[in-house]
Order: structure tokens, then C-alpha cells, then sequence
């Protein structure tokens, strides 16, 4: 059992890891030159059809056994796809968008944003988790819209961007104790509102703490 949690057999045949996102991580970093190569050098409607097979990968882990283990993991696939393609440096955005796009991109966003939030969902309308996951693609997609419409020169985002990280595993880690204790229950609900400030805080503290220990070059 404990080679099998170190080596995350574990979790690739019974999902029992917590820790299924750095094991997801290092699938995608293995994935990511054959997919960047292929992005690269394809147009975009083949950049699209294997967009659309990352998805049906994702949804078909729900219904197969041993994949649906790992269902966690591959639902996030075709965010990471996304992300190459928008990164690329031929395959940015670049027209104008306009009213109309942008009025719908907000939209977008309201409502899947609403359809995500699984705590204000009935037991009789909840959506599975592999849905809900990929209902992120078109809120990464109207969401990026939006972005273009900002001004980004003042580098509020690449701060956030470069936090990233830290505030994931940060919110987690304060959120946990916050729900499955019965903290929130017993103190209230306005400990949401507190929580993205402390999060921002402790991340921001951990990202000086990351550079000062960067600039030693104990990672050289």
C-alpha cells in the first residue's frame, strides 16, 4: 500500500490519492510537447477537432471503470489544451470583438458561473462533477473575450497570474477546516468574504518567501 501511494498507482486504480492534481500536473507536462507540437503546426479546425476529442475523452472517464478513477484529472485536459493554444504565439487572439460578443461572454459567465456552484444546486438538479468541470471551457472561453477587452498594461493579472499556484493550494487548505469542521456553521457565512482576502495574503507573503529563496540559487 505505501509503494502504491508513493508511486500513485494508487490513484490512477483507486482514486484514494488527495493529491491527484500533481499527478495531474506531470501528465500534462509529459502530454504537453505533443500537443503544443501539434497545435503549432495544424489549423485551427483541427486545433478544434482535437479540442472536441480531449472533451469526449473527459466525459467517456465518467462511464469506464478504471478511468473513472482518474476522471478528476482528465476532465481538466481540455482547459490545459486551451491554455496551449492560447498561449501560442500564432494562435492568439487578436480581432476586436464586439458588443454583441461581449454582452453574451458576460452572460456566459453568470450563468455558468450559477451552474458550477454545486451549494446552491437542489439533489435533484446537481450536475455531475465531470459536467460541471467541462462547463469551465466555455467560461475560459468568455472569460478570455472579456480579457481582451482590458486594458492589461498595468500587470494586476500577470500579478494574479503569478500566484496562481499559491492561491489554489492556499484556498484549499483554509477551506477544508472552514466546511468539514463545522467552522462556518458555527461562526457564519461572511467567513467566505474573508477567505479570497486571507488567501491573497498568505500566497502573496509565500510568493516573497519563494523569491528570496530563488535568489539564493539552491535551485541552480
Amino acid at each position: 500500500m505505501f509503494l502504491a501511494n508513493l508511486s500513485s498507482a494508487s490513484f490512477w486504480i483507486k482514486g484514494t490519492q488527495t493529491t491527484w492534481y500533481v499527478y495531474g500536473i506531470l501528465v500534462f507536462y509529459l502530454l504537453f510537447p505533443l500537443i503544443y507540437t501539434f497545435l503549432k503546426k495544424s489549423e485551427i479546425w483541427k486545433q478544434f477537432v482535437l479540442l472536441l476529442c480531449f472533451v469526449l475523452f473527459a466525459i467517456g472517464s465518467f462511464y469506464v471503470p478504471i478511468l473513472n478513477n482518474s476522471m478528476i484529472v482528465w476532465a481538466r485536459l481540455p482547459i490545459f489544451t486551451i491554455g496551449i493554444m492560447v498561449g501560442s504565439e500564432n494562435n492568439r487572439y487578436r480581432r476586436e470583438p464586439r458588443l454583441l460578443e461581449i454582452v453574451l461572454a458576460i452572460f456566459a459567465v453568470i450563468i455558468i458561473g450559477w451552474l458550477t456552484s454545486e451549494s446552491i444546486l437542489s439533489d435533484s438538479f446537481k450536475i455531475q462533477s465531470v459536467y460541471r468541470l467541462l462547463l469551465n471551457i466555455p467560461l475560459t472561453l468568455a472569460l478570455l473575450l472579456l480579457f481582451s477587452k482590458v486594458n492589461l498594461k498595468n500587470g494586476v493579472f500577470e500579478w494574479i497570474g503569478g500566484l496562481s499556484l499559491e492561491i489554489y493550494l492556499i484556498h484549499i487548505t483554509l477551506f477544508h477546516p472552514l466546511k468539514y469542521y463545522g467552522i462556518i456553521d458555527a461562526v457564519g457565512y461572511w467567513l467566505y468574504l474573508i477567505l479570497p482576502i486571507t488567501t491573497f495574503l498568505i500566497a502573496w507573503i509565500v510568493g516573497l518567501i519563494e523569491k528570496k529563496v530563488l535568489k539564493l540559487g539552491v535551485f541552480k
